[in-house]
């Protein structure tokens, strides 16, 4: 007999962000059609290092500047970039490189047109509904017929 994961959506945000900034997403998601004909959905937010509350500032942050991208090429997860119009934090060449060395991993959508980089603070709602359309895409989250 076969058996099944549920999903696990990670949240994560740099630029000094806290885990917490993903609630009302979170929020809406969860009240969301989708996710609510999806038996346990798992749902986690974390700080990344030198954020929330991995911020340290008596450390020093150690980056590597000869393999900047080392962390993405151990995921395993699929992941989608999101970005606002308006940011100037975001460096679509950068993150289109990623997408590159990896498209059955990673996608990157074209920027959420107004936003900032502060996007899921300026527009929750908008920020869902963009996360949700990800993951309509999915085998897990696809509708699925029985047959007795």
């Amino acid at each position: 007999m076969a058996t099944t994961k549920a999903p696990v959506l990670l949240f994560a945000h740099g630029a000094g962000f806290c885990k917490e900034i993903w609630e009302p997403i979170i929020h809406r998601m969860q009240q969301s059609p989708l996710l609510q004909r999806s038996f346990g959905v798992e749902f986690v937010s974390l700080d990344l290092p030198y954020h929330g509350t991995k911020r340290d500032d008596s450390e020093p942050a150690d980056i590597d500047v000869e393999r900047p991208h080392q962390e993405q090429e151990h995921n395993s997860c699929v992941t989608t970039f999101h970005s606002g119009s308006r940011t100037k934090l975001f460096d679509q060449e950068t993150f289109l490189g990623i997408v590159r060395r990896s498209p059955e991993i990673y996608k990157i959508r074209a920027p959420m047109p107004g936003k900032s980089h502060v996007m899921v603070l300026e527009d929750p709602a908008d920020c869902a509904e963009a996360i949700l359309a990800d993951l309509e895409e999915l085998d897990c989250f696809k509708p699925r017929t029985s047959r007795l």
